[in-house]
């Protein structure tokens, strides 16, 4: 991904080149399906002409989406989700760049860049920041107790399914007694 070359508008597949759509709002969708595990949707929603092998067609869109950032291996919790944080989101964009989301459009890119730009200056990058601290490394209680209750304030909604969750528990059990 580089915002300063001209941005991507269609996507290779198997030799040829495949019209996107790159507006940041479908992608804020895009992310949306993702966790849903909904590939269809995520296809629908970006290609205007599917194209034949949906594998390399995924592996293409992922690799977009990312802005070619290998994202395999990332361990640890989300720390924001674009659906629950939009509100904190779109007052971040104004405050710091005088951006009204819901006028603008914005290439993907774009907003990943500016997205990641976002300084502590904006609660939504606070907000971020409560609920990634470790409190293991906070000694004094007062301020552990702090954070944990704006970790608590802040936390995420768990969108895993009964089956996650469950298989989730049982790998911590093993990992302790095993």
């Amino acid at each position: 991904m580089n915002v300063l070359k001209e941005l991507s508008q269609s996507l290779n597949i198997d030799g040829r080149d495949y019209e996107i759509n790159t507006d940041f709002k479908v992608w804020l969708e895009v992310a949306e399906k993702l966790s849903e595990k909904d590939v269809f949707g995520v296809f629908s929603l970006v290609f205007k002409e599917l194209p034949e092998n949906m594998y390399s067609a995924f592996s293409a869109v992922m690799n977009f989406f990312t802005g070619g950032e290998k994202t395999k291996g990332r361990k640890g919790k989300a720390v924001y989700d674009f659906a629950f944080d939009s509100e904190l989101i779109y007052a971040a964009f104004w405050q710091q760049y005088r951006i009204n989301l819901n006028a603008v459009k914005l290439h993907w890119w774009e907003f990943k860049a500016l997205f990641a730009g976002l300084t502590t200056e904006t609660r939504f990058v606070t907000v971020m920041g409560y609920r990634q601290i470790d409190l293991n490394t906070i000694k004094d209680k007062k301020e552990r107790k702090f954070y944990r209750e704006m970790k608590k304030l802040y936390r995420l909604p768990d969108k895993r399914s009964e089956a996650e969750k469950e298989a989730d528990f049982n790998a911590e059990l093993s990992g302790l007694f095993g």
